[in-house]
């Protein structure tokens, strides 16, 4: 693959296309026969990250959600 796409001809750019759906078909076909237990399990690096269990508090301070009683609150 190339480093600067800008530089690329459009025969190289569809050469370069063709190559990536043609891994992700590849990454398809191996996906599909995997047994279905094993696309369950959870990378052990990503499950370091931890994405999915909330925060204690947010980086970005409190947030105020507008429920009926906050948005009545506001307008009057």
């Amino acid at each position: 693959m190339h480093d600067d796409a800008a530089t690329l001809t459009p025969d190289q750019r569809r050469a370069e296309l063709a190559a990536i759906l043609a891994l992700g078909v590849l990454r398809l076909h191996r996906r599909q026969h995997l047994d279905p237990p094993s696309l369950l399990e959870i990378d052990p690096e990503s499950a370091q990250i931890g994405l999915d269990v909330p925060r204690e508090q947010s980086v970005h301070g409190d947030r105020r959600v507008n429920t009926g009683e906050n948005h009545r609150e506001e307008r009057e």
